[in-house]
């Protein structure tokens, strides 16, 4: 499945903006959709909830400063973890991504595990790249 939101042609991603009520288009094995309320019938065609309007700050390695939260630093002062929208969210790994041609780069995650009640799910992310 490729989620495609609005914020796909910002240059930066900590910019990006992404409202749960904004319209998103979903690719998946079953058609292409254009879902009107991305949370909901995301949410419905999964058969299970996914706070569609948090993960852009969420894959970022940050909270949704919309919802409150509570987080854990590690060691080395990054996002270690955080409870969010009855999600809990953990960020075991972080990289060096170079997103704009400049470096140093951005600190972003490795990956992610999700979860929600016995529901878990676990996010690596190879490669970063700016969207065109």
């Amino acid at each position: 499945m490729r989620w495609i939101s609005p914020c796909a042609a910002h240059s930066a991603p900590a910019c990006c903006k992404s409202p749960a009520r904004e319209p998103h288009a979903v690719h998946g094995p079953w058609r292409d959709r254009t879902l009107s309320d991305p949370e909901a019938e995301l949410s419905a065609l999964l058969g299970w909830w996914l706070p569609v309007g948090s993960l852009h700050a969420w894959l970022l390695g940050l909270t949704d400063p919309a919802y409150r939260a509570s987080s854990e630093n590690g060691a080395d002062g990054t996002l270690a973890a955080f409870e969010q929208r009855a999600w809990r969210v953990v960020l075991p790994t972080y990289q060096l991504a170079t997103l704009s041609g400049r470096e140093p780069g951005v600190l972003v995650p490795r990956r992610i595990d999700l979860t929600h009640g016995e529901l878990k799910l676990r996010l690596t992310i190879d490669d970063w790249r700016r969207s065109n």
